[in-house]
């Protein structure tokens, strides 16, 4: 039972962070359903000569991927921000992002301009949410669950996924405007736990020593491993410490980013990280996100909303 309390006290702190992940999962799902929502077409579409609403394939693009180029700005910027605030100040920079970005999109109804704007922001944040969230999630726990923990990121992203297409699913009926600003608003809730959370969990030992706060980092390794006899501040903190003193001393040889090329152990190690991601997207598994919902209803299916659902759950069962 001891053992048991110490091992639910150490992940205690990277649950919080990883709902970043259910909230870069949500994000990914959601608005494929509101394209295809009555109401928001009505909103956003044109007037077809039978009546009905049709979103231009334009507006259905840009809607769909400036989300993305929101989060490669994100992206190359959250190492940047996580240097500088710590891994707890780019989660919160971020969920401030995210919050205006669901903001924009939600004030002026039929407003183009605001909905894209908005989702360029929201993907912003999510972009930074997507980079220090894993990072925390390697550098709280200890290497004995460090890799179950880190493996909490994907997972948690596609039951994000799943929410995203049962509660576009849950509003698509509503007449009002509720059905699409709902989905729209939830991602401000899951930011509120983001932000409330981060008043609970400790900063990164990692960062406090990099940043010369070894007093801080103490106390922060004091509350991780309390009441763990397995593990030990003092000793977490003189590791931390002689690798920040062996990075120092290693300064007159920085690094450069041609090192991935040049040197063959990096370059090795560059052609797998970046081959992985690579692959992942030429699978075309972007496009699911993106258009499953648009996609089936195109082909003529009726339950293009649950279809989608049932997509997003195989996802889950792969993961698991």
């Amino acid at each position: 039972m001891r053992k048991s309390a110490d091992r639910t006290r150490l992940i205690r702190y990277p649950q919080v962070f990883v709902i970043g992940a259910f909230l870069y999962g949500y994000d990914g799902t959601y608005f494929t359903g509101i394209l295809e929502m009555p109401r928001f077409l009505s909103d956003f579409g044109d007037l077809q000569p039978d009546g009905t609403y049709q979103l231009s394939s334009k507006y259905t693009s840009v809607f769909a991927s400036i989300v993305q180029a929101g989060e490669f700005v994100g992206s190359l910027c959250a190492s940047l921000l996580g240097d500088y605030l710590g891994r707890k100040g780019a989660l919160r920079a971020a969920v401030i992002i995210v919050t205006i970005g669901c903001i924009l999109q939600l004030i002026i109804v039929g407003s183009v301009s605001l909905l894209i704007v908005g989702r360029l922001i929201l993907g912003i944040g999510v972009g930074i949410i997507s980079n220090c969230v894993p990072m925390y999630l390697s550098e709280i726990p200890p290497a004995a669950i460090r890799g179950s923990v880190v493996s909490t990121w994907q997972l948690t992203l596609a039951v994000g996924q799943v929410i995203g297409a049962v509660i576009a699913q849950g509003t698509k009926d509503y007449e009002s405007t509720f059905s699409w600003r709902f989905p729209i608003a939830f991602n401000v809730l899951i930011t509120l736990l983001l932000f409330v959370g981060s008043f609970f969990v400790i900063e990164s030992p990692r960062w406090l020593t990099q940043k010369g706060k070894d007093d801080k980092a103490f106390r922060a390794l004091e509350r991780l491993h309390k009441k763990n006899d397995d593990l030990d501040a003092e000793t977490e903190l003189s590791i931390l410490i002689e690798a920040r003193n062996a990075e120092k001393n290693n300064e007159g040889n920085q690094s450069k980013w041609s090192d991935l090329i040049k040197i063959p152990a990096d370059r090795r190690r560059f052609i797998c990280a970046f081959g992985i991601l690579c692959c992942q997207q030429i699978s075309g598994v972007q496009f699911i996100f993106s258009y499953a919902t648009r996609f089936f209803v195109d082909i003529g299916q009726t339950n293009a909303f649950l279809y989608t659902i049932i997509v997003d759950v195989i996802e889950v069962v792969g993961v698991i």
